[in-house]
């Protein structure tokens, strides 16, 4: 991911911040699914098209990067994470394959 993808994502954390703080916790629910969405994409534009003999090996790639991720997270973020695994769990993806 690009530092400005990054920023642009932690400038729209910060807007869902403030409103929460302002009890619009609809608008910073539609925000929080949007940043969700924008990282679920983001990641799965880097890895497609994945061909199914290299499939295997991005699997075991992601599945050990979260879980270095996560080794170093405090409890409140691990349950966030959590929540937002559910939420991504949700969108659809489009599944280039390439033929090998």
């Amino acid at each position: 991911m690009t530092k400005e993808f990054l920023l642009e994502c932690e400038r729209k954390l910060a807007k869902s911040y403030v409103c929460t703080a302002l009890g619009r916790d609809d608008d910073s629910i539609a925000i929080t699914k949007e940043i969700a969405k924008d990282i679920a994409f983001e990641v799965t534009n880097s890895i497609h098209p994945i061909s199914m003999e290299t499939a295997p090996y991005v699997v075991a790639a992601l599945r050990t990067l979260a879980n270095g991720i996560e080794k170093e997270m405090n409890p409140l973020d691990k349950e966030i994470a959590r929540a937002l695994q559910e939420l991504m769990g949700r969108f659809q993806f489009v599944k280039e394959e390439v033929k090998g």
